[in-house]
C-alpha cells in the first residue's frame, strides 16, 4: 500500500505481474493443483499462499523492464477506445451498397495536365486486426520491447479524441474513426490545424497551415449533412517535389492512406494493395494523393474518390482504382458545408 500510494497504479500491475512471474517458476509443485481445478483456481490459491516475503515479491515486480506509467496509459487508453468504438459500430452499421460506376469525373484544366505517375512507398497498412481489443496478457507480453512508443502528453486526459471539438462529427463517430487509424496514430493527441468556419475557404490558407504535417485527417460535411473523409499517409507539400527528370510529381503519398464515410453509411475503404491475395497492384491502383494550386485529389484511376477545388466550396466523388471504394456521397457532385484537418503532433 506504500508503494502504491507513492508509485500510483503501476504499482498494482508490477504486482500482478511479479505474482505472474513467480507462479511460472514454481509452476512444477502446482501442476496437479493445475491439473484438477485448472490454472486460474490454482493461481488464486498460489496467490493466498505465495512462498516469498514482501520484500522478495517487491523487488521481483519493480525488476520487470518496461512498464513504465506511460505505458500502461497508452494499452489503457487504446482499449478502452477500442471497446467504445466497437460497441458504436456494431450498433450503427449498415452495408454500404458498392457502386459499378466507371464513369470519370469531369476534370478541370489543372488535373487534365496531371501526369498519371506514381512515386510513392508502397507500404502496407496496419490491417484491421490491429484494432481488435487489446488484451492485458497480450499486450504485457510486448514488454520486453525497448522501442521507445509515441508520448503521451499528461493533458490529454482518459481519451485523446475528448479534446477535439468537432462541427462535422460527434464524439462515437470519432470512436469509431479512432479505431480505424494506425495504432501509434492514436496515441497522439489530435490537433485542428484548419477548419473552414475559422480560417476561411481558401486552398492557400489550407497549404499554409497544414502542407507540413503528417499525417493528417480531413473530415468533410456537405451541404446535405453527409459526413465522409480521408486519412492522408503524406505531407501536402510533397506536391512540389520533383522526379530525377525535374518534371513535377503528380501522386504522392503512402499504401497507409485510407478512405471513410461516416454518414449516413459508416464504411473504411483502405488501399487496394493491403489484401494480401493481390500479388500485383497495378500502378492505376497506387494514385494515392495529388494537389496543385487549383484542386486536391484523394484516389485516382478511373475516377478521382474525393475531389475539391481551389476554394474549398465544391467537390466530387467517384469510384477509384486505388481504393476500390463507391461514390463517398449520393450525388457525386457536392458543397462543402464544413472541412475539417486535423494533425497529431508527429508534423
Amino acid at each position: 500500500m506504500d508503494c502504491y500510494l507513492n508509485e500510483g497504479v503501476k504499482v498494482l500491475y508490477r504486482v500482478a505481474m511479479a505474482i505472474l512471474v513467480l507462479f511460472h517458476k514454481n509452476s512444477a509443485a502446482w501442476t496437479k493443483e493445475i491439473a484438477e481445478s485448472g490454472v486460474d483456481a490454482a493461481l488464486a490459491k498460489f496467490a493466498n499462499q505465495i512462498p516469498v516475503g514482501p520484500r522478495k515479491l517487491l523487488r521481483v515486480a519493480f525488476g520487470i523492464r518496461g512498464l513504465s506509467s506511460a505505458y500502461i496509459f497508452r494499452v489503457f487508453t487504446k482499449t478502452e477506445m477500442t471497446l467504445r468504438a466497437r460497441t458504436n459500430v456494431m450498433s450503427n452499421s449498415r452495408q454500404l451498397i458498392r457502386s459499378r460506376s466507371s464513369e470519370n469525373l469531369p476534370t478541370s484544366q489543372s488535373q487534365l495536365n496531371v501526369q498519371m505517375m506514381s512515386h510513392t512507398l508502397t507500404i502496407r497498412e496496419e490491417a484491421e486486426r490491429r484494432a481488435r481489443i487489446l488484451q492485458l496478457p497480450g499486450a504485457l507480453s510486448q514488454m520486453g520491447d525497448s522501442s521507445p512508443g509515441p508520448r503521451v502528453p499528461s493533458s490529454v486526459g482518459a481519451y485523446p479524441v475528448f479534446n477535439i471539438r468537432s462541427l462535422v462529427v460527434d464524439q462515437q463517430d470519432l470512436f469509431t474513426l479512432w479505431s480505424w487509424l494506425p495504432v501509434r496514430i492514436t496515441m497522439y493527441q489530435p490537433v485542428l490545424l484548419y477548419t473552414t468556419e475559422e480560417h476561411g475557404c481558401s486552398l492557400q490558407t489550407f497549404y499554409v497551415r497544414v502542407e507540413h504535417h503528417e499525417p493528417t485527417l480531413l473530415l468533410i460535411k456537405t451541404a446535405s449533412n453527409e459526413v465522409f473523409g480521408a486519412y492522408c499517409s503524406s505531407r501536402w507539400i510533397e506536391r512540389n517535389q520533383k522526379d530525377e527528370r525535374g518534371n513535377r510529381v503528380a501522386y504522392f503519398g503512402t499504401g497507409e492512406t485510407f478512405l471513410f464515410s461516416l454518414y449516413p453509411e459508416r464504411a473504411k475503404y483502405s488501399w487496394v494493395g493491403v489484401d494480401e491475395s493481390k500479388s500485383h497492384v497495378k500502378h492505376s491502383a497506387e494514385l494515392f494523393m495529388a494537389a496543385d494550386a487549383k484542386m486536391i485529389t484523394v484516389g485516382g484511376g478511373d475516377g478521382q474518390a474525393i475531389w475539391m477545388d481551389e476554394n474549398i466550396r465544391y467537390g466530387k466523388t467517384d469510384s477509384c482504382l486505388t481504393f476500390n471504394n463507391p461514390p463517398l456521397c449520393r450525388g457525386r457532385d457536392f458543397e462543402i458545408k464544413v472541412l475539417e484537418v486535423y494533425g497529431f503532433g508527429t508534423g
